[in-house]
């Protein structure tokens, strides 16, 4: 199939509230120092943030009176987009450090960025 033909509505259930959870997730444990004190953490939060990526997307498709269908193909390169996007904030800004490992650590992030998007369009794909 090359459209999507899924909606979601377009409720704070399945995107602000998700959102909100992560922005209050992230806020507390950068207080807490979570990221450098389990090494899981960052990838879970990217995992988090690719869903909500794509939930977004679909969200904003079904918004208003008019349906805007994304071809399949283009959800991809969107958060592929998003992820790098972020990376290079955190390059930029210095969030990542210059650890011997940021290379590992970004494929990382960008791995379980995009294995959050395809769970979020697993999520919500009609069969």
């Amino acid at each position: 199939m090359f459209l999507t033909i899924m909606t979601i509505p377009a409720t704070p259930v399945y995107f602000f509230l998700p959102a909100l959870g992560l922005l209050a997730t992230h806020i507390v444990a950068m207080h807490y120092h979570l990221y450098w004190y389990l090494p899981w953490f960052d990838i879970f939060m990217h995992l988090w943030g690719g869903y909500l990526v794509i939930i977004g997307l679909l969200m904003i498709g079904s918004i208003g009176s008019r349906r805007l269908y994304f071809p399949d193909w283009s959800l991809a390169p969107v958060l592929g987009l998003v992820m790098l996007g972020w990376e290079v904030f955190e390059y930029v800004f210095g969030v990542a450090g210059t650890h011997p490992s940021y290379l590992v650590d970004t494929t990382l992030d960008i791995i379980f960025g995009a294995l959050g998007g395809l769970i979020a369009y697993g999520s919500v794909r009609r069969v």
